[in-house]
């Protein structure tokens, strides 16, 4: 997902900048009036996200299944966007979809298949991602 850097300013009108990722800009705005910013400027970063290395720590993910292993840079990257995109004001399926779907890792792409899933059909996020 794209990086957003911000200028806004907050309801005691001052200026503050941030960054934000979202699917795009229209999204990265709404998420910000939602939360009481005027916006004031828009710029998206430049280039993407970083590649895994070949050499990078793997984890085992419990709700990946059976002991998969993933990349430690992969399992940190997902945290960040999460937490990014609930701070942001993104409504906890959609967050999950968007990563699922920006996802170029099968077995990541196929886990949170299963916990939007699961979570759409009541269960707590933890409990989703325990199963």
């Amino acid at each position: 997902m794209p990086k957003f850097n911000l200028r806004v300013k907050d309801r005691a009108g001052k200026v503050v900048n941030m960054v934000r990722v979202a699917r795009d800009e229209k999204e990265v705005t709404k998420a910000l009036r939602e939360q009481g910013y005027s916006v004031v400027e828009v710029r998206r970063e430049q280039g993407g996200v970083r590649k895994e290395k070949s050499q990078d720590i793997l984890a085992y993910v419990p709700f990946l299944g059976k002991k998969p292993m993933l990349p430690a840079s992969l399992i940190a990257q997902f945290s960040r966007q999460l937490g990014v995109m609930i701070r942001a004001g993104m409504p906890l399926i959609d967050a999950l979809e968007a990563i699922r779907d920006e996802s170029e890792d099968e077995r990541l792409h196929n886990a949170l298949s299963a916990v939007v899933s699961d979570v759409e059909a009541g269960s707590r996020l933890s409990e989703a991602m325990q199963r």
